[in-house]
């Protein structure tokens, strides 16, 4: 079995590091015994609280300068607003949004025609912007005369706004190129000799090897646009979903992870319904390639059991979701890959299933003794239940393919554990609001690297040579 030696977690650049994860006693010989150590890890911690080894890397944010005194989001007004192209044009719609302004085909000379054309652009927008930070899919259609313009790319956009001299237009330029803004009071800008200065964020603070980054974005006259100062802001976080997720994996284009899935309550259930919907495509795609690779019968057999709890937490989950308004992003996952090696198979159970799902059951199990919200929490216990046990035959199959593995091939997966670790580490001092963490029981950034800690001396992993 793949040990686990002394982790180092450096944070962020320009932090300090954040400590060391130093596990000691026996390896886990036996993962029959998982489901009930995670069981009694989470009764302590519940009980006795929480308690961080280290200090968790506090986020950090670009200095505004003080005469950032635009306010990018200001009350009752949308970026649609504060748009002057050139040519003018007579309406302007940003599709994915309720935001328009103008009156539709009001220059036409053939109305009738202008307005089929309209809403055939509407019906079929172009390629759409946006899917990063604000998790939309945008795209502008406006008229001019009798004509229908559409833009789904930046350059698009440009060549519809011609000279960018507005703030509005900025922005606009910005969200085409998957910027965004939260509109709290940091949401300020500039205007410069040289064009347009604001403070946005770029990427996503939801999902293993993402970044949140908030960043000086400076957009000049001809809409080139360029960061002059970035910090990451927060890691992405693997534990905004419970469970394995299959190769492959994408959010759906439509729906993408965004922060609101970090302080909407409903927003967090839609996105773990999503993600155990995705833990049913994972175990098929599991079964499948375990089988062409001669697992025996009986790991099968709880990999099909497996799949059907997941079909059965995502139905329960989407329900919960629903009622609290929100929509359940859809699975995209790419076809059935070609079969791939032991090894390969092996590095990626260890990290998706013994390291990222053990750690996922075992917050589900803090979560069903904190939730406040009964509904959830009478839904957490028996998913807990269930990734106890899908989290043991994460370490079944390791062991079954561990042994079938050279040498070499066993020392390459040791030392993929420690990475792994430290990544989940940093990504586990993710924060969600007040409500996500009452209603949902879910751990603080703290609390969850606490967690980490403590899962690694629970299961007694040490510093050995394959």
């Amino acid at each position: 079995m793949a040990q686990l030696p002394n982790v180092t977690t450096p944070c962020k650049s320009g932090h300090e590091a954040g400590g060391t994860v130093a596990a000691k006693g026996p390896p886990m010989k036996n993962p029959r015994a998982l489901p009930a150590l995670l069981r009694a890890l989470a009764t302590t911690a519940a009980v006795g609280g929480f308690s961080a080894a280290t200090a968790a890397c506090a986020a950090t944010e670009v200095d505004i300068p003080s005469d950032f005194v635009e306010n990018l989001c200001p009350a009752g007004k949308d970026v649609v607003d504060d748009l002057a192209p050139e040519p003018a044009l007579d309406y302007v719609a940003l599709l994915g949004t309720s935001a328009e302004n103008g009156v539709a085909c009001s220059g036409a000379t053939q109305q009738t025609a202008c307005m089929e054309a309209l809403s055939a652009a509407k019906a079929s927008p172009p390629a759409s912007w946006g899917r990063g930070f604000d998790g939309i899919g945008e795209s502008l259609v406006g008229t001019r005369g009798d004509t229908v313009v559409t833009a789904g790319t930046t350059k698009d956009l440009v060549g519809i706004l011609g000279k960018i001299n507005t703030l509005g237009e900025a922005m606009l330029v910005a969200r085409s190129a998957n910027y965004g803004s939260d509109c709290d009071a940091r949401a300020r800008g500039r205007a410069t000799a040289s064009g347009y200065d604001m403070v946005l964020r770029r990427g996503s603070s939801c999902g293993s090897g993402n970044e949140l980054v908030e960043a000086i974005v400076h957009v000049g006259p001809d809409g080139a646009l360029s960061e002059t100062e970035s910090v990451v802001v927060e890691k992405g976080d693997p534990n905004c979903s419970i469970g394995r997720r299959p190769g492959g994996h994408e959010t759906s284009p439509a729906s993408p992870t965004t922060t609101n899935d970090r302080e909407s309550l409903g927003a967090f259930l839609g996105k773990i319904a999503q993600l155990e919907a995705a833990s049913v495509v994972a175990f098929a795609q599991l079964e499948r390639e375990y089988a062409a690779l001669g697992a025996p019968e009986r790991l099968l057999k709880k990999m099909r059991q497996a799949r059907r709890d997941e079909v059965r937490h995502a139905r329960t989950m989407t329900n919960l979701a629903t009622a609290h308004g929100a929509t359940v992003p859809a699975v995209v996952a790419r076809p059935f890959r070609a079969l791939p090696t032991l090894e390969t198979l092996a590095m990626e159970n260890l990290v998706e299933g013994c390291i990222r799902e053990t750690f996922g059951a075992l917050v589900a199990a803090v979560q069903a003794t904190r939730a406040e919200n009964p509904r959830i929490r009478l839904a957490l216990a028996r998913i807990a239940v269930d990734e106890a046990a899908h989290a043991a035959l994460s370490w079944e199959l390791h062991q079954w393919a561990e042994a079938r593995l050279d040498r070499r091939a066993r020392q390459r997966l040791n030392a993929a554990v420690a990475p792994a670790l430290a990544t989940l580490r940093e990504e586990a001092a993710a924060t969600y609001s007040a409500e996500i963490t009452s209603q949902t029981g879910m751990p603080s950034g703290a609390e969850a690297v606490a967690l980490v800690d403590a899962l690694v001396e629970t299961l007694g992993l040490t510093a050995q040579a394959a």
